[in-house]
């Protein structure tokens, strides 16, 4: 263990544990894991025991520390995990939510405060990488259960995850969420600062400083906040997308109660951002709420491109001031972790946004972000939706999709394939890959909705020619029975007649423009549908203007 190692674990332990705590210096300090993992490329890092002298055994900072330990043991490429390492990691997982989740009145850190000096406090970033690591890593408990338990293996491997049933289970996973969501009292909070139309941030002085509710501790809180985060993307792992927007509700309600997102301690860190509304503008997708899933894309595509650019004028104002100090040229500074991880999930988002728009088109996307549609980085992207092609198009969304997991893996058909020699045969477990029985179950779902909207669409673009045209020539160009076309302009409508999210339960169409039958003959209106869209956004700003001006009286 090098004496730098020593002053990281040392600073962070002082910093987390500080009587007058910083956030911003916590995540400086915290930030500092990236470089010190670079000194542990072919090893993993020093374990509890080792460096528990260091911070007088502070059983709760250990079990922060160990967290980090296997997450940079995780990221790691040249390290190579087996099923003790997942089971180390799950044991350790297991011991910090289990003490949080028993000590629902705080009492256990209150103590823990009084023997080291102050509560434990860690920064929202901290605790979204705790979640989302947490997550993460049962994915690919799952894939990797369903990996060995298909391949050829020998016994002694067979064993060991035959052995370990018992972590990673889903049922678990879900249970340390829910749970850490109900001791924080993270809903409670949010709904007060959403009836308040108010952070649950911004009141206090402090993350969830809200009258009325109190938590366990900042620890707690912090982690239930992000639980609902983790929630969300695990549902949407797991295909359950209905259930998947509503535990992320609380979340959202708070973003669009709070102007312009400011204080949300989901802003704490770009990643998280643009995690949870890619799994909401995916879950939306797959509901078939294409109008949703357009805005919501939209939305984390402008809060990334603003992002960037303040951090690039960060940047740029650092430079010209080390060049004024050294008088030569800087280099500017490479991207961190989150930021690289973001942009390859940005990617993603943009690649689901033209495909969606492709299905339902006609909705507005501001100007910067269609340009980086259709920009150098996106053409091929772009040719793929473009084609029409429905395996083109099914092609671009298995890869910008997530890794669809079951969790069902059965193991007494794994255990009975044992062959001679100790080879395993074709044993069936839960996959979680692309080629897996679950993702490609999405995959052909997604397919044959592809098929039938593209199919609609047609008829969408002969509509939009005329004003009037009749059934008997729409059946000419289509080469479909009129009866036929009836029913698909009927279904056109009915699909694209989605309940806004924003707007309680009043419905709006997705079509952009308005039609109608009348016996044989259908009659169009694009202009209608567009003065409406006009005449809604008026009012709507209006309102958000009245409301400005009364939220300001009341103060």
């Amino acid at each position: 263990m090098s004496a730098k190692f020593k002053t990281f674990v040392t600073r962070l332990h002082g910093a987390v544990r500080a009587e007058r705590p910083n956030e911003e210096r916590i995540q400086e300090v915290y930030q500092e894991s990236e470089e010190v993992a670079k000194e542990f490329n072919n090893d993993p890092w020093p374990k509890a025991e080792e460096v528990s002298a260091l911070v007088q055994e502070d059983r709760v900072f250990l079990l922060l520390y160990t967290e980090m330990a296997f997450q940079a043991f995780f990221k790691n490429k040249n390290m190579k995990a087996t099923m003790e390492d997942r089971v180390g990691s799950w044991q350790n997982y297991s011991a910090l939510f289990t003490a949080l989740i028993q000590d629902e009145a705080g009492d256990a850190m209150t103590e823990a405060a009084r023997a080291h000096g102050a509560e434990v406090m860690i920064t929202g970033k901290w605790a979204f990488d705790i979640i989302y690591e947490f997550v993460y890593q049962f994915q690919e408990a799952c894939q990797y259960r369903a990996s060995a338990l298909q391949s050829a293996i020998n016994e002694s491997e067979l064993q060991t995850v035959l052995d370990h049933k018992d972590v990673w289970t889903v049922d678990k996973v879900f249970n340390f969420l829910h749970q850490l969501v109900k001791v924080s009292k993270v809903r409670e909070v949010l709904e007060v600062a959403s009836l308040s139309k108010g952070s649950a941030e911004g009141e206090g002085g402090g993350a969830g400083a809200v009258p009325l509710v109190t938590y366990p501790s900042k620890l707690h809180y912090l982690l239930g906040y992000f639980a609902l985060v983790g929630l969300n993307r695990l549902e949407c792992l797991l295909g359950d997308f209905q259930n998947a927007l509503s535990v992320a509700e609380p979340v959202m309600e708070e973003s669009r109660s709070v102007h312009a997102g400011a204080g949300l301690l989901l802003s704490s860190s770009i990643i998280a951002q643009v995690s949870l509304h890619y799994h909401i503008g995916l879950s939306y997708l797959m509901i078939r709420k294409y109008h949703e899933a357009i805005k919501t894309f939209v939305s984390v595509l402008d809060v990334y491109f603003k992002y960037m650019e303040s951090v690039k004028q960060q940047q740029r104002a650092q430079q010209q001031q080390q060049q004024q100090q050294q008088g030569q040229p800087v280099q500017p500074p490479p991207k961190n972790a989150d930021d690289l991880a973001a942009g390859k999930l940005v990617d993603k988002v943009a690649a689901m946004l033209l495909i969606v728009h492709h299905l339902c088109p006609g909705q507005h996307i501001p100007e910067n972000i269609r340009g980086h549609l259709t920009g150098e980085k996106m053409k091929d992207k772009l040719r793929h939706v473009q084609s029409g092609d429905v395996d083109e198009i099914v092609t671009l969304f298995v890869v910008s999709a997530p890794k669809f997991i079951s969790p069902a893996t059965d193991y007494d058909a794994a255990a009975s394939s044992m062959g001679v020699g100790g080879q395993v045969g074709t044993g069936r477990g839960g996959s979680g890959g692309r080629t897996g029985t679950y993702g490609g179950l999405q995959r052909i779902v997604f397919a044959e909705e592809v098929r039938q909207m593209l199919e609609l669409r047609k008829l969408r673009d002969y509509l939009r020619l005329y004003s009037t045209i009749g059934l008997e020539k729409l059946s000419a160009f289509t080469g479909q029975e009129p009866e036929n076309i009836r029913r698909e302009l009927v279904q056109y409508k009915h699909k694209l007649l989605q309940l806004e999210a924003s707007t309680g339960s009043s419905a709006q169409q997705s079509l952009d423009f308005h039609y109608y039958l009348d016996g044989d003959m259908v009659h169009v209106d694009a202009g209608e549908h567009e003065n409406r869209q006009e005449v809604s956004k008026h009012f709507q700003h209006e309102i958000r203007k009245l409301e400005n001006l009364a939220r300001t009286l009341r103060k």
